[in-house]
């Protein structure tokens, strides 16, 4: 949540700086509704769809709950059941780093256009 706060404040400064978009526009159109996709898609989406895959369970190298099968090593035996799998983990990797490196284009792209 904190990165897409440092691009919601690139985004007001281009939109006021470059475009000359009035600061009450911006807090009562564009400010509501990006804050509402960040709350809905990394506060709200990407944690029920974790959960209902069952992707958050304890890890042996970490004191608390991440991206992980549970139990260890229950992939390589037929006769333990999972809860996940490194496939499921893979994708869910893959799809938050380019959520995040598409929040690092835009506050780069941002703030070259600025100038």
């Amino acid at each position: 949540v904190t990165i897409f706060m440092n691009v919601l404040l690139n985004i007001y400064y281009l939109l006021r700086l470059r475009f000359r978009v009035k600061e009450q526009t911006f807090n009562k159109i564009i400010f509501p509704l990006l804050f509402a996709a960040d709350f809905l898609f990394v506060g709200v989406a990407l944690p029920i769809l974790y959960v209902n895959n069952e992707l958050i369970n304890p890890s042996p190298y970490e004191s608390f709950c991440t991206l992980a099968v549970y139990p260890r090593g229950c992939d390589n035996d037929e006769e333990r059941q999972c809860r996940g799998n490194e496939e499921s983990i893979e994708i869910f990797k893959i799809a938050t780093f380019a959520m995040f490196f598409s929040f690092l284009v835009i506050i780069i792209v941002s703030m070259v256009l600025i100038l």
